[in-house]
């Protein structure tokens, strides 16, 4: 992608790492953590700032709330990528059982919301 294509929002401080590691601008929007219940006034920042920025996926953790996910989805017209594991292993997905496979699969969903007309590589590839 462009280079402000390779913008992520996520709801979890802990990707900024990821972000260091791959030339990735990783901004954690307050408020989409499954542990805070936003208020109108930081609903409207967190639209705000993806209208503000060329976002191609609102990517949040397992166990987000999917209400507030889905009205920001709806109001600014992003895509809902697959969930992102943070640390519930084991929960939604075969890959999901190990610290390895949590974050392979994360990386096949930020690939393919990243390249959606791509196919991911088959290095990647998920079942």
């Amino acid at each position: 992608r462009p280079e402000g294509r390779r913008s992520l929002r996520v709801s979890h401080q802990g990707w900024e790492y990821l972000g260091r590691a791959s030339g990735l601008t990783i901004v954690t929007l307050v408020g989409l953590s499954p542990y805070q219940e936003p208020d109108a006034r930081q609903i409207g920042l967190i639209i705000d700032e993806l209208r503000a920025h060329e976002v191609a996926a609102i990517f949040v953790e397992v166990g987000a709330n999917p209400g507030l996910i889905d009205q920001i989805s709806r109001e600014t017209g992003i895509p809902i990528s697959d969930a992102l594991y943070t640390g519930t292993l084991g929960v939604g997905h075969e890959l999901s059982s190990s610290f390895t496979g949590m974050f392979r699969l994360n990386i096949i969903r930020i690939v393919r919301a990243l390249h959606p007309d791509t196919q991911s590589p088959p290095a990647l590839s998920a079942p």
